[in-house]
């Protein structure tokens, strides 16, 4: 499971999502 930031931009947000099968805390 990766971690995001609020600010970490959306489409890098969807990479991250994608990378880690969806699993993702905003």
């Amino acid at each position: 499971v990766l971690l995001t930031t609020p600010t970490t931009p959306t489409h890098r947000m969807k990479a991250i999502a994608d990378a880690s099968q969806g699993f993702l805390y905003l």
